[in-house]
């Protein structure tokens, strides 16, 4: 499964108390699962939810780096279930079209209010 946030900073809410605002998604798997959605750039909501999910975000990796992918909010240098800041190199945070193998989306929840 997705891994979730282990920190207690929700900036918003979902209607699902049980639910959390945002995931990564495992790597390598270009979409989100049931219940949310990816998104790219607006209303800061990939560094709002780097900010979740506690990962740094970099706002200048933003860009369209390889052309024909989908450009959404991922996460680099994630471990095989998902988690970030378990290998070798930083996770960062980003809004890109160059999500590679060690990449996970960051998927935000169909049920988040406020924003």
């Amino acid at each position: 499964p997705p891994a979730t946030s282990p920190f207690d900073v929700p900036p918003v809410t979902t209607a699902d108390p049980d639910k959390p605002d945002y995931i990564i998604q495992v790597r390598s798997v270009d979409s989100c699962p049931d219940g949310y959605h990816s998104f790219g750039a607006g209303k800061n909501m990939c560094a709002t939810a780097a900010k979740y999910l506690g990962i740094k975000y970099l706002s200048s990796l933003k860009g369209d780096d390889d052309p024909g992918e989908p450009i959404v909010c991922f996460v680099s240098n994630i471990d095989t279930e998902g988690y970030p800041n378990k290998l070798t190199f930083e996770s960062i945070a980003q809004i890109n079209s160059a999500h590679y193998s060690y990449a996970g989306w960051i998927c935000r929840s169909d049920t988040i209010v406020g924003v």
